[in-house]
């Protein structure tokens, strides 16, 4: 009799931040029948009063003091969407209270507070999920899916790159010009190195070397970013696979979240945000020659195929029976829905988190790491290991 009220009781989630991210949670967790909006907070009580009327949160308790939430409210998961250095203090803040968290990307702003992180998840009953929506995209996974099958061989190359002109919004969010604009290297890399080491199956970077174009852009008062406006940083996994990241967060232009696969059989261009751009992905074994079967000239061999027709069959089935719910209240193209489906799912299920602490910092370390290359006229640096903490 316990278990099964314990299977129908819903899942209490906490916003913190819902001043900003946090709000494009708030549709997810209200529609979905396992979650239930327990509380919502932000240190400021007018952005928290304009997302309040935005998603109309009018009877949920609001709060603008984060520890008061945690004493009063019996959350299960807390989403922290706070900016980047808080994500340490407000993480610790809950597991020490047994509340899972979700954390934002990155993991923390710097590899003092990764460690601090990592101790306080060793120590607690709670788990902690990394929040990397780009490996719960759609064609993110499809890719994922038929990878792992072998379908494109032995992979041992890929790009990332997140193109976003950031400088309009952080007039709104003062803490982007700081954390991010304020620092050189590639400071905002996980949401193009994540899905990535989802298809290497999580081989770990193990070095860094990071260089930049210059920086072009500038504060209010006439100083010049610290970021470069476009940064790269190389990666050499354990496995001798090579990646190339390249962030541009100031230059005025469309935004664009672009992959790039290679493997010994086959290979994947995701599309570049631009109109009546596809993903396209091109299997040796379908498409191309073969010792059995020469290219000649007039063969298929150079066909790349919409990876849109493989979606019936290597889309996870979970995802597909939620695609409704995803196209509806998921932002990102759905990314946000598939990932808190999986989070939840996981508290449930009792099940380890897809994206823990370690799989986080094998996201975010590298981006650290790369500040100090940058410093050092480009050098190789490597990586640690948060699991050796």
């Amino acid at each position: 009799m316990e278990k099964t009220e314990n299977m129908e009781k819903k899942i209490r989630v906490g916003l913190l931040g819902i001043g900003g991210r946090a709000r494009h949670f708030a549709d997810l967790v209200r529609q979905y029948p396992k979650t239930e909006l327990a509380a919502v907070c932000d240190i400021s009580k007018e952005a928290m009063a304009r997302s309040v009327e935005e998603k109309k949160l009018h009877d949920i308790p609001q709060y603008t003091d984060y520890l008061t939430m945690l004493n009063e409210e019996n959350l299960d998961i807390v989403f922290v969407c706070t900016p980047i250095e808080y994500h340490c203090e407000h993480t610790i803040m809950a597991l020490e209270k047994g509340v899972h968290v979700l954390g934002e990307v990155p993991v923390a702003a710097n590899i003092e507070q990764a460690r601090q992180m990592v101790q306080a998840v060793k120590k607690s009953k709670a788990k902690y999920f990394f929040g990397e929506n780009m490996c719960f995209a759609k064609h993110i996974l499809i890719v994922k899916q038929m990878a792992h099958l072998g379908m494109l061989g032995e992979l041992h190359y890929a790009e990332g790159e997140y193109l976003h002109d950031l400088k309009k919004l952080a007039e709104f969010t003062p803490w982007r010009f700081d954390t991010l604009f304020g620092t050189n290297g590639v400071t905002y890399g996980t949401h193009s190195l994540g899905p990535i080491l989802s298809w290497f199956d999580w081989d770990r970077v193990k070095k860094v070397m990071c260089t930049g174009s210059k920086s072009r852009f500038s504060y209010a008062d006439g100083r010049p970013f610290t970021m470069e406006s476009t940064v790269v940083m190389m990666c050499k996994t354990e496995k001798e696979r090579l990646i190339k990241i390249k962030n541009d967060l100031s230059s005025p232009r469309p935004s664009i979240n672009q992959y790039v696969l290679s493997g010994t059989k086959g290979a994947f261009e995701s599309r570049r945000g631009i109109p009546d751009s596809k993903d396209y992905i091109w299997i040796q074994d379908i498409v191309g020659s073969t010792e059995e079967r020469p290219r000649s000239f007039h063969d298929n061999s150079d066909t790349w195929l919409p990876l849109s027709i493989f979606e019936s069959r290597y889309l996870p089935q979970m995802y597909k029976e939620w695609v409704w719910y995803a196209k509806t209240y998921g932002g990102h193209e759905g990314a946000d829905a598939f990932m808190f489906i999986s989070v939840i799912n996981s508290i449930i299920n009792e099940t380890d988190p897809y994206i823990d602490i370690h799989r986080g910092l094998d996201m975010s370390l590298p981006g650290m790491m790369s500040t100090i290359s940058i410093q050092n006229n480009s050098e190789w640096v490597d990586v640690p290991d948060s699991r050796m903490w």
